[in-house]
């Protein structure tokens, strides 16, 4: 139980450490400066790397081991490459179900990132990202939960992956595929192979962009107007159902690679038999907590209760203020 405490007040600290800092940030002038404007961009992915690494530090467990590191053979990360391209209709469904609710900010802050160089947005928005959250939320919190049970901790480790956002838009999205994520973990038994294909989706969002700012300037439209336009429209039902075909298709063709790629590492039954794991501790500690009255292991701490709040009053802020 300690250990989830500390895990879960490492995320308590995150949170924190974001929202205070990025609010001194906004009294630093920035101005004109790309340097300033890049530093901005990273700011939440170098608090979190800093508090990261001082967690890892004060662990006293070497880095590979406390996130899950291993290597990969090539002829995974291949196909890895190719799920990442399979799963990415099923990404367009997702968030298109987010916007039946929530206003579509991410073009907006691509937009703004990709201003002065593609290089930079696909380091800044594609290997930065699936560098340190993927340590951080597939390896630090995740791997930590698994101790206990392994459902449990996908589903958590995700929602808080989610919830960390700060914006109802890529929440529901972000917990899903944070799942997906731990579930390649799983499969791989590294951590890589999650920064991998976090890479490839934000790094074809990049390019995507990139390419369609290009396009709306050699045609002579305002990329800004469209975007804006884009990102103010709400979607309904009717444009669920036509994503649906496509997104569910290339979610089973996703789903077959991943089995593939199961075989090829020879984990192919180690999903089975984590959820198995996770009944049988259910039994013994519903016994324990019968015979002796101790109390379940939770893995929700006061620590996630008081971070979920201030996440959701960050992305309720951020929703009222994308609406004026």
């Amino acid at each position: 139980m300690r250990e989830i405490r500390r895990v879960n007040r490492f995320f308590l600290i995150l949170i924190v450490a974001y929202m205070g800092i990025s609010m001194l940030w906004g009294f630093i002038p920035i101005g004109d400066s790309i340097l300033m404007r890049r530093l901005t961009v990273l700011l939440p992915e170098l608090i979190m790397l800093v508090i990261a690494l001082i967690y890892w530090r004060r662990s006293r467990i070497s880095f590979g081991r406390l996130i899950r590191f291993h290597r990969l053979s090539p002829v995974v990360i291949v196909l890895l490459i190719v799920f990442s391209i399979i799963i990415l209709p099923f990404v367009t469904l997702l968030n298109a179900i987010s916007m039946m609710f929530a206003t579509n900010i991410i073009s907006t802050e691509l937009s703004g990132m990709l201003t002065n160089s593609l290089a930079f947005g696909l380091f800044s928005i594609g290997i930065v990202p699936a560098f340190v959250e993927e340590t951080v939320y597939r390896g630090i919190i995740c791997q930590t939960y698994v101790k206990y049970h392994w459902l449990k901790a996908v589903v958590l480790s995700g929602f808080l992956f989610g919830i960390m956002h700060g914006n109802l838009n890529q929440f529901f999205y972000a917990w899903i595929l944070g799942m997906l994520f731990a579930v390649v973990v799983e499969v791989t038994d590294s951590i890589l192979s999650s920064m991998i294909v976090h890479f490839m989706i934000n790094g074809v969002n990049v390019v995507g962009v990139f390419l369609m700012e290009k396009y709306q300037a050699l045609v002579g439209t305002n990329s800004d107007s469209v975007i804006q336009e884009s990102n103010t429209t709400y979607l309904n039902i009717k444009d669920i159902i036509g994503l649906l075909p496509s997104g569910l298709v290339c979610l089973l063709i996703a789903m077959g690679i991943l089995f593939l790629i199961g075989r090829l590492s020879k984990r192919s039954g180690v999903l089975r038999q984590k959820i198995e794991e996770g009944n049988k501790i259910n039994r013994e500690t519903e016994v324990i907590e019968d015979n002796f009255g101790k109390k379940r292991m939770k893995l929700w701490t006061w620590h996630l209760t008081v971070a979920f709040v201030l996440c959701l009053m960050l992305a309720i802020t951020v929703e009222m203020a994308a609406r004026i």
